[in-house]
């Protein structure tokens, strides 16, 4: 989903499927309309500026944020008052306040998972996991015995490496009737039968992918990550003619990415990392989340989120959504690898707004992290963005290389395909993907 990192809050009222998701389409129609054409002038990155990103407006609102959220964890929970106590959390997530407050409040609320909204225990245990991945196991195994709900199951599922899998397969044959049906329980059940060393040995040779038209005029964006989603990944650009954009030396562009969201949970999840598989890009935009910054994004779409004919371009057979479709549009020796299916499934889950987007993000958060000066989302790929701390004046931008380079190719549609390469413990660099390019 969009990354609505820092300060935008992003309302889950329920996981359920309801009519108002029709509403959402209509909406999705509207932005298309208005965004589905590339200006085709090349962006300065200089001239971009956020007043998000000075150093007085960031101490303000991370003291903002631990006042607001000491304040919420003094009252007593209840059902009235679960989704204060949810924008609490998520606040604590975005600002990573580890404080002992923070790690009762969790508790408190996975301990009471029973009486409260599923949409705030979930925020719960992915704030858990972000913030104290090594606490409340109990918790979590109790819901994990208690809860019927499907979505709930898959977040507590995982919470920790230490969560037996043999026993989480066991409950989901007890619990559920026909997982294999609903995409989540079958992406969770993929993921507990296939290690990481089989899913690679199995998967099939980059080359057919990278040499696969996908369809007749559009552009194509790759964006090649680690199954260890804490090691940054890396995009190019192949455009319509079946060539890959240049840089000024005429080396093949590329920008390093980053798709961890802030739990690092699964990418068929809610606010799970970036899902592997295919996306629509349907136009660009300029977010209005201060945190994402005011440069351009690439708007991209997933199976589900809208129509089969946005999302094919109008190239589509069907008016309806079915996987036979999304098929077709891998090369043949990819059809049967399971994990190209991650992003319809994802979007069959109901997962939504995900996109590629620079960063506007207080830096301070993650100085010592192995993939500074990169920053997690909630879902989306990220590209890096330096500011001035005193004029908010952008000072690098990857992200505005990305647009500039995808405006080169001419074209104003295309797929992103998202692909982990291997289990190799470093950032995905040119140099990993050249030999599949010669």
């Amino acid at each position: 989903m969009h990354s609505f990192s820092r300060l935008h809050i992003f309302k889950y009222s329920s996981i359920i499927f309801t009519e108002s998701m029709k509403l959402f389409h209509g909406f999705y129609l509207v932005l298309f309309f208005f965004t589905s054409n590339f200006s085709q002038s090349i962006i300065d990155f200089k001239t971009l500026r956020s007043k998000f990103a000075t150093m007085p407006r960031q101490e303000k609102d991370y003291q903002n944020a631990i006042e607001k959220t000491s304040l919420v964890f003094t009252k007593e929970l209840s059902a009235d008052n679960a989704e204060e106590w949810g924008n609490a959390l998520e606040n604590a997530q975005l600002y990573y306040i580890k404080d002992t407050s923070v790690a009762r409040a969790i508790t408190r609320v996975l301990t009471d998972f029973k009486s409260l909204p599923v949409s705030i225990v979930m925020t719960a245990i992915e704030v858990g996991k972000t913030l104290f991945p090594e606490n409340d196991l109990e918790s979590v195994r109790n819901i994990l015995a208690g809860t019927n709900n499907i979505y709930l199951f898959a977040y507590a599922a995982n919470y920790s490496n230490e969560i037996n899998p043999e026993k989480i397969n066991d409950l989901i044959h007890y619990k559920f009737t026909s997982p294999e049906n609903h995409p989540v329980l079958e992406c969770l059940l993929h993921q507990i039968q296939v290690s990481d060393s089989n899913k690679f040995s199995s998967r099939p040779d980059i080359i057919s992918i990278i040499d696969h038209p996908f369809m007749d005029g559009s552009t194509i964006i790759y964006s090649f990550f680690r199954n260890d989603r804490k090691y940054p990944g890396l995009s190019i650009i192949k455009k319509p003619d079946g060539t890959f954009v240049k840089d000024a030396v005429g080396n093949i562009f590329s920008i390093p990415q980053f798709s961890m969201s802030y739990a690092n949970l699964p990418g068929y999840l809610r606010n799970g990392n970036t899902p592997e598989g295919i996306f629509s890009i349907v136009g660009s935009y300029i977010s209005p989340t201060e945190s994402i910054g005011p440069s351009r994004n690439v708007l991209t779409r997933i199976a589900f989120e809208v129509t089969p004919e946005i999302f094919y371009h109008g190239n589509n057979m069907s008016s309806q959504w079915n996987i036979e479709e999304y098929r077709n549009l891998l090369p043949e020796d990819w059809q049967d690898y399971f994990p190209a299916y991650e992003a319809f499934y994802a979007g069959q889950a109901r997962r939504k707004v995900i996109v590629m987007h620079g960063s506007a993000d207080d830096l301070r958060f993650f100085k010592n992290e192995s993939y500074f000066p990169h920053t997690p989302t909630k879902g989306c790929i990220s590209s890096i963005e330096l500011w001035n701390p005193e004029t908010g004046y952008c000072t690098r931008s990857d992200q505005t290389d990305l647009i500039n380079a995808f405006r080169s190719t001419g074209s104003n549609k295309g797929f992103l395909v998202v692909i982990e390469l291997d289990d190799k413990d470093s950032p995905v660099l040119i140099d990993d993907i050249m030999e599949f390019l010669q």
